[in-house]
């Protein structure tokens, strides 16, 4: 298993790790159904100096999303519903400040394509009724109509679990594990603060402080209604395990898996990005070096992970880390090249520069933002330098067409709503549509 790629790998990723802060780390590499890698990195628990394995339990966040769409395409399988179906059939009390209801269909909550902007978050809501309560007191109305706009929306995401309950006459959490969860004999995993202090061999959660220069440490957060879109901790061995449901290793043994239409999970609903969409609680990129990847990321304080597949040749790559937002994409990558044989550290070709005129420059310039803490940006030219704000950091940014923007430090992508005046009305980060708040100071 160790041969010299993946020792390769291992220099690569420990040196990341140094790099980028992080405590611990697990990777998992599958073919066909065999893992060809998995290991453990660093420290589970630094203070005691206790080592991550590749059974670690880690959370994984937004990877959840995926398991949640699973569990609709199944019940879509069976008859049960179709993704076509308005919310309001299964959730009569669900209200959004916006004209027809009718038009918001389950297909847009797997997808993000509600519209919604960000808005305040209440994990303390421990039941879908009182969640599709708070729905209704929100002021924010969706930018357009219903698969116009993609705003990454967990508070609209939870609502699938509310719909598997009232499909299925079970809470959410037990139908999850009973049909999904124990199945694939993911042992290791888990929605349950509970199980975490029983469990052995769970990570402690870290945020990295870079005044003390030391790692403090995170609790286990219930997530309360969001434990649908990012609530499951789990190990890469079981995440492996689950992967393979989809590169179609498993279809023949378990009839189970075999009517599940996992295709149109990948199938892209909108664009995300230059040569990727999202789907149904994954991403899409439709040509990388070549591959499709289907792919999503997860984070929460005290975890940073990844998870992916390449249909078509049947490969799986889970990463968990322990720390708040470390280098995952990075360490994924690494581990998905050297499976391919791509070297670690090749790129795709960059976007080349793009000169803003004043015009184009003066349309992008402003504040961008909703009520929901950290949902902000600003874009300003600091010494004759463009630069972006998110939460009090500022990063140079470079153009690459009139509407687009990258964040140089972190590769991130910001791209521009223009309206018929010329003028950005709204901003997209993160997956997150942010519109341009009136009379703030340019």
């Amino acid at each position: 298993m160790h041969n010299n790629k993946w020792s390769i790998f291992e220099s690569y990723v420990n040196q990341l790790m140094l790099d980028g802060h992080v405590p611990g780390a697990a990777v998992a590499v599958s073919k066909n159904g065999e893992t060809i890698y998995m290991n453990g990195f660093g420290y589970r628990d630094v203070k005691n100096k206790k080592l991550v394995t590749v059974d670690t339990i880690f959370g994984i966040a937004s990877i959840t999303k995926s398991f949640t769409a699973l569990a609709i395409m199944k019940l879509e399988s069976e008859g049960k519903l179709s993704v076509d179906d308005p919310v309001i059939k299964y959730l009569p009390d669900f209200q959004l400040k916006t004209e027809d209801m009718s038009q918001i269909k389950i297909h847009h909550l797997l997808s993000h394509t509600v519209g919604l902007p960000p808005i305040e978050r209440y994990q303390e809501l421990n039941r879908f009724h009182e969640h599709i309560s708070y729905l209704a007191t929100i002021h924010e109305r969706p930018l357009g109509k219903p698969g116009e706009y993609l705003s990454y929306c967990n508070d609209l995401y939870l609502l699938l679990g509310a719909i598997i309950e009232k499909v299925t006459g079970r809470l959410f959490r037990k139908y999850m594990i009973e049909e999904i969860i124990a199945p694939l004999e993911m042992h290791r995993t888990t929605y349950s603060t509970e199980d975490i202090k029983k469990f052995g061999n769970v990570t402690v959660q870290y945020d990295y402080d870079p005044v003390a220069k030391s790692f403090q440490s995170n609790p286990w957060e219930n997530l309360g209604n969001y434990e649908t879109s990012g609530g499951l901790r789990s190990t890469v061995v079981d995440l492996i395990k689950y992967g393979n449901v989809y590169v179609d290793t498993l279809a023949s043994e378990q009839s189970t898996w075999q009517h599940i239409n996992y295709q149109k999970m990948w199938k892209p609903v909108f664009p995300i990005g230059k040569n990727e969409c999202y789907g149904y609680g994954v991403r899409t990129e439709q040509d990388y070096f070549g591959y499709q990847l289907v792919k999503h990321g997860g984070s929460l304080p005290g975890v940073s992970s990844y998870f992916g597949f390449i249909p078509e040749e049947k490969i799986v790559v889970a990463v968990l880390t322990n720390v708040s937002s470390g280098p995952k994409i990075d360490i994924w990558k690494a581990a998905l090249h050297t499976a391919l044989g791509i070297p670690i550290k090749q790129k795709k070709k960059e976007a080349p520069d793009y000169h803003l005129s004043p015009k184009e420059l003066q349309a992008l310039i402003g504040t961008y933002a909703t009520n929901k803490k950290g949902s902000r940006l600003e874009i300003r030219i600091i010494n004759n330098v463009l630069v972006a704000e998110t939460n009090g950091h500022s990063s140079v940014v470079k153009a690459i067409d009139y509407q687009t923007l990258v964040i140089k430090d972190s590769g991130k992508v910001v791209k521009f709503f223009i309206d018929d005046n010329g003028v950005a009305w709204a901003a997209f980060i993160n997956l997150r549509m942010l519109p341009r708040v009136e009379g703030a100071a340019v």
